[in-house]
């Protein structure tokens, strides 16, 4: 049996490449705790219900790539530059749990 030579072959479009190798970067543990830090900032402020919270977390911490990390915080405002934390604690008050 031949292959039919007029037969269209799938190719990778331009830029294709490049997301498939952003999407094969493996996370780090830094970029996995930096990003249930930003989901627990986000929990703290209200723009996440407590079922959400809990789903991106889960889906946070057992994250194997950056994509996946990104589409966790997709739909979230920017980070501040400068902000922690503990910057949104009330002054003379110890940080709470979250």
């Amino acid at each position: 049996m031949t292959q039919d030579s007029s037969s269209p072959v799938a190719r990778p479009g331009p830029g294709t490449e490049a997301a498939i190798l952003a999407s094969a970067v493996l996370a780090s543990n830094g970029e996995r705790d930096a990003t249930a830090q930003r989901l627990q900032v986000a929990f703290a402020e209200q723009r996440l219900t407590d079922d959400e919270f809990d789903q991106r977390i889960r889906a946070a911490l057992t994250a194997r790539t950056t994509t996946e990390l990104d589409q966790l915080t997709a739909d979230l405002p920017a980070e501040m530059p400068g902000l922690s934390q503990a910057g949104l604690a009330a002054p003379g008050r110890k940080p709470g749990r979250f």
